[in-house]
């Protein structure tokens, strides 16, 4: 059997040969290139994230939950948005954030959601970085507004 350079073999295209003569050292030296198949690249074709994401998307709506539960009844967090002088939005905050964990959640299947959940998560925890900065707790304290936003911008970036 004797190939050439653009002779298709299944979903394989040969790009290159080796000049070297006979056919089993040319057939050690071919090149190839897959081709996109429907079956292999489907996922990338209509935008389902990677694993990463999908990780990260995970550990957002689950540390969100439990957050905005956090918020919701606990008596520190009462205590905590008294002193930040924010005590009236509380509930509000709490609501968001475990509306924005189910978001992240169903954003799996509907990207349009999570991009709106994951971009209002990034802008929360942005103005949860400034609240601490502006009550001059340590930088350690805003650590944790930090690195969520970071991981919602990670999000919203890869769900673009």
């Amino acid at each position: 059997m004797q190939v050439s350079p653009g002779d298709k073999f299944g979903p394989y295209r040969i790009v290159a040969l080796s000049s070297r003569s006979g056919m089993i050292e040319a057939h050690r030296a071919i090149t190839i290139r897959s081709e996109p198949t429907p079956n292999c690249s489907a996922k990338h074709q209509i935008g389902m994230p990677d694993n990463t994401s999908v990780i990260a998307q995970g550990i957002s709506a689950i540390l969100f939950c439990f957050y905005g539960l956090y918020a919701l009844f606990s008596a520190s967090m009462v205590r905590e948005f008294q002193r930040y002088g924010l005590d009236r939005f509380r509930v509000l905050t709490g609501l968001l954030q475990v509306a924005g964990s189910l978001g992240i959640m169903m954003g799996h299947f509907y990207s349009p959601l999570l991009l709106i959940s994951s971009g209002g998560l990034t802008v929360m925890m942005l103005l949860g970085v400034i609240t601490r900065v502006r009550i001059k707790d340590p930088l350690s304290a805003a650590l944790p507004a930090f690195a969520l936003g970071a991981l919602n911008f990670f999000i919203f970036a890869t769900a673009l």
